[in-house]
C-alpha cells in the first residue's frame, strides 16, 4: 500500500526527474536506515507529489511526531538532505557519477546552529549557480558566516566543483527577457572578460587554457560598505583561519581603492595652510616623515596582518588628525589630502599605492575588499583595455551588508550638484580669479537657484510633459546654460600678467575649489545636452533653508549589475534587513530585482533568533501624544512647525535619558533637523546638554563620534549622541569588555521620524516614479529595520530600550498606509506607552 504525499524534495537531491518517485523513496530508505534526522531545507523547495509506501510513512511520521510536529513532507524533505550531506552514503547505492564526487560539506567546527543552517543552506545553492539571498539579523555573527562561505567555495574549486561562469552556460545575449541594450552590453563585457582572462592565462600559465586556468585560480571576493566593514571581515577570517585553512595554503589579501590612500605632498601642504607656525600636529607630522605606515587605526592593525608593509592610508591620517585637532585646536581637511588619478598613475609620491595594487593583484585566493571597489569594477567589466579593480578570475562573490549595493552601484554611476557648494568654491577663488568674473557667475549662480526654488521637493527630472512644473524647469536649464557662459572663463587658466602676477598661483584649498567648479561645470553641461538620459535626476531641497541639490544620473544601473552577474558563477548576498516584511511574510524579491538577479536568485530562511525582538521594551507614544510627534511634511516645514515638534521630540528624549541605564542614541533624518534638536535641547534640557551631549556634524563623521561616545560612558556620563547618515546602518556600539548582561554602552534607541526620502538616488527616485509610494515604504522599511538593528547586538543584554517617536506610522488612521512599517514593530514582544 501507498499513500500520496506532498513532499519538499531540494533539487540538490533529485537525480533524474523521470525517475523522481524511484528515486526518493530509495533515498528515504536509506536516510532511515542510517538514522539520520531531518535538517532545515532550503527556502523556496518546490513541493512535489510522490507515492511513498505505507511503512516509510510510518516511520517519517513517528520522526515528525518527535520533530515539533513538522509536516510529513518538509520531514521527508529534510531527511533528503541530509543524506545529501551525509559523509556516510553507502557505495552500493551510488550512481557513477556520485562515486567521483562525494558529497562536499562545508566546514561547520566554531558555528552556532543558527549559522550552521543557513550555511547548509546556502552551500548547495551556490554549487547550483544561483545568486543567494540570506536574511540574518544583527550580532548573528554575518561576517563569521562569510569566512566558511568563502572556505567552502575555495574547497570547491580545489575539487573541480565550482559552477561554470554562467555566459560559457547559455546564450544570454539570446535571452529574451533582456533588454536589447542589455544583451549587447553582455556581449561586450563576455568579450572583454576573455581578454582579461587571457592575458592572465599568458602571464601566468601560457600552457593553460582560459577555463582550467579559470578553475584552478578562481578567487572569492567578500566585500562590505565601509573600511571598518571590510576590518571586521577581516577580523573573523584571522579568528577561524586555523580551522579553515589549518595548512596555511590559501592566499588572502585586502584590495582597497585609490580614494583610500594619501597624497603625500598634499598632506605636506595642507599642514602649511593650516598650521604655518609648524607647532601642531605632531602625531600626523611623525606619521608623515616615518613612512606613513598603518596601524594606527584598529582596522588598519587588521590589514596589516594580511598584508605587511601597507602604508598611505586615508583612515589612519583621519585618526592621527583627530586625536591632533583635539589637542590643539587645529583643523586638517583630510579629504583634501586624498591620491587622485594623475598621480596615482604618474608620481613617484604614491609609491605606497601602487606597492598595494601589486600586492592585491591576481594570484589571491581571497580578496576583501569594499562594495564601492566592486560596484566600479562592474563598471570597468565592458571595457576590453581596463585592468579593473579586481582580478577577472572570480569564483564567487559575497556582500555583507548586501542592501547597500545597488544603492552604492547607481551612487557611483551618478553625479550630484549642491549650489551651496559651487557658491562657496567661487567665493574661495576670489583674489586668484577676475574679481567681475567671479561676480557675474555668483549672480547667474543666484537666479538659478530662485528658478529651482519654485519647483516641490523630491521633484523627479525631467518632470513629465504636462506637469506644472515642466515649464519652471525649461526655465531652469535655460539659466544653466547661461551659467554655463559665466564658468567657463574661470575655469580658463588666466595668463600671468605683471599687474596680476599672482593670479594662477592657488593655494590647496583654491585648486580644491577650482576642481569642484569644473566638475559641476560638467554636469551643467551634461545636464543640459540633447541627449535625452543627460537630465534624468531628482530635486532635493533642505527643509528650512532651502538649499538647492540636484542628483543626475541613470534610471537604472542593471546594466551594470547585470555584467558581474554574468561573469561571476555563483554569489551571496547576507544582511539583516535584506527581505521585505509584508502580511504574506518575508521574501527577497524586492532585493533581487534591485540587483537585477531575479533570474538566479535563492532564498534562504531568515536567521532571527528570538533574543532580538524579546530583549528590548519597546515605548510608543500615547493617543494624547500623537498630534505632538507628528513630523511636519517637508513641503510645509515652517520653522514654527519644525520647533514645535522638535520640541516635543526634545521633551520625549528626555524622559528617555532621565532613567536610562546607559548610553543614548537618537537617529535623525538629515544633518538640518539634527542641528534644530540640538538646539532645542540646549534651550529647553540644559541638563542633557553639558559633557551628556554628542553632536554629529559632516566634519566629525561617525567613527570620531561612537569614538566620543564610548569615552564619555566610560566616564560614567550616559551620553547621549544625536546621529545621522551612516549611523543607521553598520554602527556597532557594544562593550567587548564586558559580558552581555553587565554591557551599558548602549542602553537606549530612539527614533523620532521614520527614515523616508533618505535614499536619493536617480534608481530610487525611478521606481518611486514606476511603483508610486510603496517603492519608497519598502526602502524606508529596509533602513528603519537597519536602525533598530543599532541596539541588539548579542544575546544577553539588559536595560534595553527602544523610544518610537513617529506618530505617522502608529495613527490608526494611515494604518493602511503604513502596514508594512507596523509589522516591524509589532515584532517586539515586549511593548509600553508613555
Amino acid at each position: 500500500m501507498s499513500e500520496k504525499v506532498y513532499c519538499y524534495v531540494p533539487a540538490v537531491c533529485i537525480d533524474d526527474e523521470s525517475q523522481l518517485t524511484a528515486h526518493v523513496r530509495s533515498k528515504l530508505r536509506l536516510a532511515l536506515n542510517q538514522g539520520l534526522k531531518p535538517i532545515p531545507i532550503p527556502a523556496n523547495t518546490r513541493d512535489v507529489a510522490i507515492n511513498i509506501d505505507s511503512e516509510l510513512l510510518k516511520e517519517v511520521r513517528f520522526l515528525a511526531k518527535n520533530s515539533g510536529g513538522l509536516a510529513t513532507g518538509r520531514v521527508i524533505g529534510g531527511l533528503l538532505y541530509a543524506l545529501h550531506w551525509s559523509k556516510r552514503m553507502a557505495d552500493d547505492v551510488l550512481d557513477a557519477s556520485e562515486q567521483t564526487a562525494a558529497p562536499l560539506s562545508p566546514n561547520a567546527k566554531g558555528l552556532k546552529p543558527g549559522q550552521r543552517r543557513v550555511i547548509e543552506e546556502a552551500a548547495p545553492l551556490l554549487l547550483n549557480g544561483k545568486v543567494v539571498f540570506s536574511e540574518c539579523g544583527t550580532g548573528t555573527g554575518k561576517a563569521r558566516m562569510i569566512s566558511h562561505l568563502a572556505s567552502f567555495v575555495l574547497d570547491a574549486r580545489d575539487q573541480h566543483r565550482l559552477p561554470r561562469r554562467p555566459y560559457c552556460e547559455r546564450d544570454w545575449a539570446a535571452h529574451s527577457t533582456l533588454p536589447e541594450g542589455i544583451k549587447k552590453h553582455l556581449e561586450r563585457v563576455q568579450e572583454a572578460h576573455e581578454q582579461r582572462l587571457q592575458a592572465l592565462v599568458d602571464a601566468y600559465s601560457p600552457s593553460s587554457t582560459t577555463t582550467s586556468f579559470f578553475e584552478k585560480t578562481a578567487a572569492v571576493v567578500a566585500c562590505a560598505p565601509t573600511i571598518e566593514n571590510v576590518a571586521h571581515l577581516v577580523r573573523e577570517w584571522l579568528a577561524v583561519r586555523r580551522h579553515l585553512d589549518p595548512q596555511g595554503v590559501r592566499r588572502v589579501g585586502v584590495r582597497l581603492g585609490r580614494a583610500q590612500f594619501i597624497d603625500p605632498a598634499l598632506l605636506e601642504l595642507q599642514l602649511e595652510e593650516s598650521d604655518p607656525e609648524m607647532k601642531g600636529f605632531p602625531r600626523v607630522r611623525k606619521w608623515l616623515y616615518s613612512g606613513m605606515p598603518a596601524g594606527a587605526t584598529r582596522a588598519s592593525k587588521a590589514f596589516l596582518q594580511l598584508q605587511p608593509g601597507l602604508a598611505g592610508l586615508m583612515i589612519d591620517l583621519a585618526e592621527l588628525a583627530r586625536q591632533d585637532s583635539a589637542a590643539g585646536n587645529l583643523e586638517l581637511d583630510v579629504a583634501a589630502c586624498a591620491l587622485t588619478s594623475e598621480v596615482a598613475d604618474a608620481d613617484e609620491s604614491a609609491e605606497h599605492y601602487t606597492l598595494h595594487k601589486g600586492n592585491a593583484g591576481s594570484g589571491l585566493d581571497l580578496i576583501f575588499t569594499t562594495l564601492a571597489a566592486v560596484a566600479m569594477d562592474n563598471m570597468m567589466l565592458g571595457f576590453e583595455k581596463s585592468g579593473g579593480l579586481l582580478p577577472p578570475n572570480i569564483g564567487a562573490l559575497i556582500i555583507d551588508e548586501a542592501h547597500e549595493f545597488e544603492p552604492t552601484q547607481a551612487n557611483l554611476a551618478a553625479h550630484t550638484l549642491s549650489l551651496s557648494n559651487l557658491r562657496a568654491a567661487l567665493k574661495r577663488l576670489e583674489g586668484h580669479r577676475s574679481h567681475r568674473q567671479i561676480e557675474h557667475a555668483s549672480a547667474r549662480l543666484q537666479v538659478l537657484r530662485s528658478a529651482l526654488e519654485q519647483m516641490p521637493d523630491q521633484q523627479i527630472l525631467p518632470p513629465r510633459q504636462g506637469e506644472p512644473t515642466a515649464a519652471q524647469w525649461n526655465v531652469a536649464l535655460g539659466e544653466m546654460a547661461t551659467l554655463i557662459e559665466a564658468l567657463e572663463p574661470i575655469c580658463k587658466k588666466p595668463r600671468r600678467t605683471k599687474r596680476q602676477p599672482s593670479a594662477v598661483e592657488l593655494g590647496p584649498a583654491q585648486r580644491k575649489a577650482m576642481d569642484l567648479v569644473e566638475r559641476y561645470l560638467a554636469v551643467l553641461k551634461d545636464v543640459t545636452s540633447v541627449k535625452d538620459w543627460a537630465s534624468r535626476g531628482v530635486l532635493s531641497l533642505s527643509p528650512i533653508r532651502h538649499y538647492v541639490n540636484l542628483t543626475f544620473g541613470p534610471s537604472t544601473v542593471a546594466r551594470h549589475l547585470a555584467a558581474r552577474w554574468h561573469v561571476t558563477p555563483c554569489a551571496m548576498h547576507l544582511s539583516g534587513s535584506l527581505y521585505h516584511i509584508s502580511s504574506t511574510g518575508p521574501n527577497a524579491r524586492f532585493a533581487a530585482a534591485s540587483v537585477s538577479a531575479l533570474d538566479r536568485m535563492a532564498q534562504t530562511g531568515s536567521f532571527m533568533p528570538s533574543w532580538l525582538t524579546s530583549s528590548p521594551t519597546l515605548f510608543l507614544p500615547g493617543a494624547e501624544r500623537l498630534h505632538t510627534l507628528m513630523p511636519p511634511p517637508r513641503d510645509s516645514a515652517t520653522p514654527t512647525a519644525m520647533r514645535y515638534w522638535l520640541e516635543n521630540v526634545g521633551a520625549a528624549i528626555a524622559l528617555a535619558a532621565k532613567d536610562a541605564a546607559g548610553g543614548t542614541l537618537v537617529l535623525m533624518t538629515g544633518y538640518e533637523r539634527l542641528n534644530l534638536l540640538a538646539q532645542v535641547i540646549r534651550d529647553l534640557h540644559p541638563e542633557l546638554a553639558g559633557d551628556r551631549l554628542v553632536v554629529q556634524s559632516p566634519g566629525t563623521g561617525v567613527s570620531s563620534c561612537a569614538d566620543e561616545f564610548t569615552r564619555k560612558s566610560r566616564e560614567g556620563l550616559r551620553p547621549i549622541w544625536l546621529a545621522t547618515g551612516g549611523a543607521w546602518t553598520g554602527l556597532d556600539l557594544t562593550d567587548a569588555d564586558k559580558p552581555a548582561d553587565k554591557d551599558l554602552l548602549l542602553t537606549d534607541l530612539v527614533i523620532p521620524g521614520t527614515p523616508f526620502g533618505l535614499d536619493q538616488n536617480t534608481t530610487q527616485m525611478d521606481r518611486l516614479r514606476r511603483m508610486g509610494f510603496v517603492a519608497e515604504i519598502m526602502v524606508a522599511q529596509r533602513k528603519l529595520r537597519q536602525g533598530l538593528g543599532r541596539l541588539i547586538r548579542r544575546e544577553g543584554v539588559q536595560n534595553r530600550r527602544i523610544w518610537m517617536l513617529d506618530a505617522r506610522i502608529l495613527n490608526p488612521t494611515t494604518a493602511h498606509r503604513f502596514g508594512d512599517l507596523r509589522l516591524v514593530l509589532q515584532q517586539y514582544l515586549k511593548t509600553e506607552r508613555f
